[in-house]
């Protein structure tokens, strides 16, 4: 399943079930539209993330070199720091708890971004000429659906009013 096929079947059982408003309705799929708008902006950055990589990765050679003689030096300066490590484990742990309670509060604010970064990008797309003129051409559409259907009642109506006095004068 698509994700624009998930964010409309979300949208609508929140509709379905009374308990939003169109406007909370309308929350994911303006928070795909940012995602979609907040990915395009990262791939725009990919060429000179690809540069700075391309500029580390030639480095690489002389470094590797010197490998054999930094190795041996560095193993009792690792040995001290994995103790070190040990130790700071608990502090790890709690400080996790802490982050993890501050995280679900960026995820909001994120979400909540998102959502505001959709939201500009469909007004903006709405006042684009093109929208403005889909969005009368919609309404011209409905009208005349409408003015269509109406007509076409009255004259089943008329047709069946037609079809009960002729069929009462040949009863007769």
């Amino acid at each position: 399943m698509t994700v624009p096929t998930d964010v409309k079947k979300v949208g609508d059982a929140l509709v379905a079930s009374g308990k939003a408003t169109l406007a909370e309705a309308r929350k994911p799929l303006l928070a795909w539209v940012g995602v979609n708008r907040a990915a395009l902006t990262r791939t725009r950055e990919l060429p000179e993330v690809a540069k700075q990589l391309q500029d580390r990765i030639a480095g690489l050679p002389g470094r590797v070199k010197t490998l054999p003689v930094v190795i041996p030096a560095s193993a009792d300066v690792v040995t001290a720091q994995a103790k070190q490590i040990a130790g700071r484990a608990q502090e790890a742990q709690k400080l996790a708890e802490s982050v993890a309670t501050g995280v679900a509060g960026r995820i909001v604010e994120t979400y909540t971004g998102l959502v505001g970064r959709g939201e500009e990008v469909v007004t903006t797309a709405k006042r684009q000429p093109a929208a403005e003129q889909a969005t009368a051409q919609a309404k011209t559409a409905k009208s005349r659906g409408k003015a269509a259907s109406t007509a076409a009642r009255k004259a089943a109506a008329a047709a069946a009013e037609a079809a009960t006095a002729t069929a009462d004068k040949t009863t007769r």
